[in-house]
């Protein structure tokens, strides 16, 4: 016998809670078709849904995972105005069977990507040592330029060219603060870059004198006497200008010096020196 229910009344309320409780928070069919087989209510579906809405427990079930947010990107990934691979990140895929003669040999893939843009440069790498790390990041250097960042995982050869690449005795540190005297002395290597290309262009005997207005003593005296970045640098000067005589010339007497401070066409013209 089924028996009619009217629709808005706290007893068919109470009955369609009973129900969706009995039946272990089913879904809407399953509801309605229980009741219909005892109790005939117009709106019974509309009724159904309003107590699914209300109930806790169905509101739970149902609820959509939220959505975390997503971590902010590191600074490197957002380098705007930067050179490819300023920041690059480097890993290895393999091994790769490769035919050397007769036998089969494995080789693995170093794979060099720009933080930045997502630029790709792959190297063949030989086996998992330091030494072969260390010449795939050579051969990376020499096509695309030195980074100012790598980085990588915690594998054991990248560990070893780690800690060969930022070892004291090796390289100055990254982070050292440069003063006006060793500025001077990098505007000394590059005069003396130019100095050795001339004199491989125009190979003619002569007596050269080099002026800088550096007032150090760094390049008259030995190299290995210096810290690393002052030894270096040193160094690269003194080779291609050996036999060469050095002289200090004031700032303000250095052309150079003034052309590279900024100065127009008219003014270099009516310029004293």
């Amino acid at each position: 016998m089924v028996r009619g229910l009217e629709d808005h009344n706290s007893c068919t309320n109470l009955k369609i809670n009973w129900y969706h409780h009995r039946f272990r928070h089913a879904n809407r069919e399953t509801v309605v078709n229980e009741i219909q087989q005892r109790f005939d209510i117009n709106i019974l579906r509309a009724l159904v849904n309003r107590v699914s809405r209300n109930c806790m427990l169905c509101k739970v079930m149902k609820a959509a995972p939220r959505l975390p947010p997503m971590a902010p990107l590191p600074p490197m990934r957002l380098a705007a105005y930067e050179c490819p691979f300023t920041y690059t990140g480097l890993d290895y895929f393999g091994p790769v069977l490769v035919k050397v003669g007769r036998a089969n040999a494995k080789r693995w893939v170093a794979l060099f990507t720009c933080l930045t843009i997502r630029a790709v440069h792959l190297e063949i790498v030989h086996s998992l040592s330091t030494e072969s790390c260390i010449m795939a990041v050579k051969r990376f250097i020499a096509r695309r330029g030195t980074p100012l960042e790598f980085w990588t995982d915690n594998a054991t050869c990248f560990q070893g060219a780690m800690r060969l690449f930022v070892s004291k005795s090796k390289v100055a540190p990254l982070a050292q603060r440069l003063t006006i005297a060793k500025l001077e002395l990098c505007a000394a290597l590059l005069g003396s870059k130019i100095y050795g290309l001339v004199k491989r262009t125009l190979p003619v005997e002569t007596s050269s004198t080099l002026w800088t207005d550096s007032m150090t003593v760094w390049i008259n005296s030995p190299h290995n006497s210096w810290k690393t970045f002052v030894a270096n640098r040193t160094y690269k000067i003194q080779m291609p200008t050996e036999g060469c005589h050095w002289r200090h010339v004031p700032g303000k007497e250095n052309p150079a010096d003034i052309v590279s401070r900024g100065i127009d066409p008219r003014g270099f013209v009516e310029d004293k020196l």
